[in-house]
């Protein structure tokens, strides 16, 4: 089967761009593309994850048929209107496979864009896009949940999975699934200077400091430090605490180092009743507050920890 992308706007275009056929495997069923998997989550516990909004880094793109998987046909597409947003017919530079993506070539208040796969037409997706300049770019934890600006560690001998953010001015998290990233010091399990997937990094264990190279958007290239350190020297709230009475909070915490959070490592924790429930984020738990301060004890990394969570107006 023969496989052809679509590009149409009325908004700019007569007609529709078509780009080349590629050869596809045996039809199956249409999906929503993976590129549409973002979403503004601030939380370091997560890379960006299912949803249908994406703010794309000026000079960046957002991939539309992420990987070459579909053999829905052709893709169609419309803004109204796309500029300055640019339909482009490019090589995947992950998987090498060819797709089509929206390029930002300029800041752009939200639109709609809508896309069908030709064998589907009545199944049709919408996403809202816009576009910022990119003004930071940071490391932060794939299983925990940290603050923004929190300085990450990796200890020795341990894989840890980390995600490359991407950030406006405003703290608006930004996309470009053509990101490139180069790393020194420590095996990517996903392959040498590649990503697992458009913003995730998965490091092999390592006895050096690790050093990654990002250039992403229209910016200048990057470089990141991860200090590697020998042991975990303390625990502590990733913030501070101050709890309503009788009520269910949800409470994180951090491995320390050399005053680094120090990422891949697994938690537990427990009260006065046993072990306690755990939160989304690998780093945060569930906890039942009453009257009074509350005594909670924790382990990560051979060290174990006790730490009290205050209590409003406790007795």
């Amino acid at each position: 089967m023969k496989r052809t992308l679509i590009f149409c706007t009325a908004a700019l275009l007569p007609g529709c761009l078509v780009f080349g056929d590629v050869d596809d495997p045996e039809p199956r069923r249409c999906y929503t593309p993976e590129s549409m998997a973002i979403s503004p989550h601030d939380g370091a516990a997560s890379r960006l994850e299912d949803g249908y909004a994406a703010t794309v880094a000026v000079g960046g793109t957002l991939r539309l048929n992420a990987d070459g998987r579909s053999s829905c046909g052709a893709m169609q597409i419309s803004g109204s209107p796309l500029a300055p947003f640019v339909a482009l017919d490019i090589d995947n530079v992950h998987t090498a496979e060819r797709e089509l993506a929206l390029q930002a070539t300029a800041a752009a208040a939200p639109r709609v864009i809508e896309f069908a796969w030709e064998s589907e037409p009545e199944a049709r997706y919408a996403a809202t896009v816009a576009a910022k300049p990119l003004t930071a770019i940071e490391i932060v934890s794939y299983w925990d949940y940290l603050p923004r600006g929190t300085e990450i560690a990796m200890l020795q001998a341990e894989d840890a999975g980390m995600v490359i953010a991407l950030w406006a001015d405003d703290g608006t998290r930004l996309v470009d699934g053509a990101m490139t990233v180069q790393i020194n010091g420590a095996e990517n399990l996903g392959g040498t200077g590649e990503l697992l997937l458009w913003d995730l990094l998965w490091l092999g264990a390592t006895n050096a400091d690790v050093e990654v190279v990002v250039q992403a958007g229209d910016g200048p290239s990057t470089t990141l430090q991860i200090p590697v350190v020998a042991a975990v020297e303390s625990l502590a709230f990733v913030e501070p605490y101050v709890a309503p009475q009788n009520a269910t909070v949800e409470v994180c915490v951090k491995a320390q180092a050399s005053g680094r959070a120090v990422l891949g490592l697994h938690f537990d924790g427990s009260d006065s009743n046993g072990a306690l429930a755990p939160a989304v984020a690998d780093n945060c738990f569930v906890v039942e507050t009453g009257g009074s301060d509350l005594a909670l004890e924790f382990t990560a990394g051979g060290v174990t920890e006790s730490l009290v969570l205050q209590v409003e107006g406790a007795n």
